[in-house]
C-alpha cells in the first residue's frame, strides 16, 4: 500500500507543477525541469540500491515485512519512469493542441 501512496504522491506533485506552468506558456522549461527532478530522484534511488545502503536492495524480497523505506525505494524505482512517460505524453498532446490552435 505504501508503494501506491508514494507513486501517487510523486505523480500528483509533478502534474500539479506541470499544469500550473503549462498555463503560463512555459511548457518546455517545465518538462525539462520536472524530468530532471524525476531523473535525479530515480538516480539517487538506483545508487542506493546498488550500494546496498540501509538494505535498499531488500525491496525485492522483503514481502510481507517490507519497511516504509523499502516500499518507497521500490515505488520510486518503478514509479518515476512511469510518471515521466505519462508527463511526456501529456506534454506532447498539449503541444499538439497548442500548435493546432495557432
Amino acid at each position: 500500500m505504501s508503494r501506491i501512496i508514494v507513486t501517487a504522491f510523486l505523480a500528483v506533485a509533478c502534474f500539479v507543477v506541470f499544469v500550473t506552468e503549462a498555463r503560463r506558456n512555459r511548457l518546455v522549461l517545465t518538462v525539462v525541469s520536472v524530468s530532471a527532478f524525476l531523473g535525479g530522484i530515480w538516480l539517487a534511488v538506483l545508487i542506493a540500491v546498488e550500494a546496498r545502503w540501509k538494505d535498499a536492495d531488500g525491496f525485492v524480497d522483503c514481502s510481507p515485512t517490507c519497511t516504509r523505506y523499502q516500499d518507497a525505494i521500490g515505488a520510486v524505482l518503478f514509479g518515476a519512469p512511469a510518471v515521466l512517460v505519462a508527463l511526456l505524453g501529456a506534454a506532447a498532446l498539449l503541444g499538439l493542441r497548442r500548435r493546432r490552435r495557432d
